[in-house]
């Protein structure tokens, strides 16, 4: 096996923003479900722009899929 695949999921709603990390083993096999390895949710205050910027600062994209 490859490399894992690792996704991002975003979602700015009306009062927070929320973010996922998702794990895949390939995009081919309609078998593999993604598994859930993270996730965070941050009230905006009215600023989702800032939030999102400032949460995705804080992830470590070294550590991602290792």
């Amino acid at each position: 096996m490859g490399k894992p695949i690792i996704s991002i999921g975003v979602c700015l709603g009306a009062s927070s923003v929320s973010l996922v990390q998702l794990q895949s083993e390939s995009f081919s096999n309609e078998d593999n479900r993604p598994t859930i390895i993270g996730y965070s949710v941050c009230p905006h205050d009215g600023n989702p722009k800032q939030t999102l910027v400032k949460m995705l600062e804080e992830i470590d994209w070294r550590e991602a899929g290792k």
